[in-house]
Order: structure tokens, then sequence, then C-alpha cells
């Protein structure tokens, strides 16, 4: 449910509450790739750019989809590029 609720909350834009789901689900479970995969996302939302390289390279070391990990560094270096 955690997962789950942190999917709406970033459908929504709701970044803050979207990481705080994705690291209480990740309290319960820490190994589930797709969690760490959309906390980095969400991480990258929020300008939390070190944290998020951090999250999607666990995401990718626990066997995240190839093509999800690519889609979320994309959007990760641009993100950073637009707050330069």
């Amino acid at each position: 449910m955690l997962f789950y609720g942190g999917l709406l909350a970033g459908a929504l834009e709701r970044w803050p509450l979207a990481i705080e789901r994705f690291e209480q689900a990740l309290r319960l479970d820490p190994a589930v790739a797709r969690t760490h995969l959309f906390l980095g996302r969400s991480l990258a939302e929020v300008g939390r750019f070190d944290d998020a390289r951090r999250a999607l390279e666990q995401a990718q070391q626990m066997g995240a989809e190839t093509e999800d990990m690519v889609a979320a560094r994309r959007r990760l270096q641009y993100l950073e590029g637009q707050a330069k």
C-alpha cells in the first residue's frame, strides 16, 4: 500500500509525500528494486540529485528493468540541467 501511495502522490506531483511513502515502504521491505527506482525519480523532482543517484544505483544493483533505469536517469539529467 505504501508503494502505491507513493505512486499516487507522484502522479499528483506531491513529491515530498511520494518520497515519504517510498521511504516508508523501503523500511518495511528494502529489497524491492522498483521502490528504490521510484524513490530516486521522486528525489530528482525535488532537486535532491545526489540522493536520487544513490537510490537509482541501488535500484539498478537490485535488478530494476533497464528501460525504467534509462528513463529515470534521463529525467535526472534533464532536471539537473534545468537547475543550473
